[in-house]
């Protein structure tokens, strides 16, 4: 059973890729199975966004660009609505400004030029701005924008368990890589990393999520490719299967880093993804 087993099971493909034009600046898994892209053209300064099926890559809608097309990027998604924000202006990062866009369609339901986002709960946006000499909230109906209340200058702590209970919302469903120590893994993960992974040549860390009985693994070698800027990384992603010690899957995801970046991959539903070369976003279905 072993030696069939070893044979019939194929090794893992891409189950679909989406490669937007520009460079995929954010990616953002939302609760409801959509993915939600942020990508940036340089040349054009022009920034579009896109919602994906996150089974099928099929996107629900694409190439969305705003009246403002750069200086603008993805804060959160809740209840069904995008959250976007401008910025206060092109040479500060201060966040100003709120567009919310519906995510079954792309269209935008409602905009805030004045308040700054803070977060999302339930039905609700939760955003600040300046007064003079002090900070004051304002709670905001997630579907039109209209103000609920605002709060005092002490809003940070009165509101503090409904912003916790929003980031794990956000977090849930989903699994990110965790650091790998040697020592500390189960043995049998360990073995199959230092049999099929380069040891000596990986620098920073490996990371590594365990999914029944396979390990994503996520990895940083030294370039063989060199520039005048100095040396470079190449990332490297791997799916090792325990039970029958193979390598189901390896690829590449960017060459010539120039440091190790963390969490280059995550998991939902049985399907992994990831961003290839910073453009084009892959999926593979675990179970193929």
């Amino acid at each position: 059973m072993k030696i069939f087993s070893l044979f019939s099971r194929p090794s893992l493909k891409p189950s679909w890729a989406f490669t937007p034009r520009g460079t995929i600046w954010r990616l953002f898994a939302a609760t409801s199975g959509e993915l939600i892209i942020e990508a940036r053209d340089q040349d054009a300064k022009r920034t579009a966004f896109f919602a994906l099926d996150g089974d099928t890559g099929i996107p629900c809608w694409q190439d969305l660009v705003l009246d403002e097309p750069w200086w603008i990027g993805i804060e959160d998604v809740s209840g069904g609505v995008l959250l976007l924000h401008k910025f206060a202006s092109p040479d500060m990062p201060q966040h100003q400004g709120i567009i919310a866009i519906e995510l079954r369609t792309g269209k935008v339901l409602w905009s805030n030029n004045e308040l700054t986002y803070w977060f999302a709960h339930e039905n609700s946006v939760f955003a600040h701005r300046m007064m003079f000499d002090k900070r004051v909230a304002s709670e905001l109906d997630l579907q039109t924008g209209q103000s609920i209340r605002e709060f005092g200058e002490d809003f940070e702590s009165s509101l503090f368990h409904r912003r916790e209970e929003a980031a794990r919302a956000n977090q849930n469903g989903l699994q990110f890589p965790e650091m790998a120590e040697f020592e500390d893994v189960d043995p049998r993960i360990s073995g199959i990393m230092k049999r099929d992974l380069p040891t000596a040549e990986i620098q920073g860390n490996i990371e590594y999520a365990l999914i029944n009985n396979v390990v994503l693994v996520n990895y940083y070698v030294p370039s063989r490719e060199s520039d005048d800027e100095g040396p470079s990384l190449d990332n490297h992603f791997k799916i090792l299967d325990i039970d029958n010690k193979r390598v189901l899957f390896s690829d590449t995801i960017f060459h010539n880093a120039r440091a190790a970046v963390p969490d280059s991959f995550f998991v939902r539903n049985g399907m992994v993804y990831y961003i290839k070369d910073q453009k084009t976003l892959t999926a593979i279905r675990l179970s193929q």
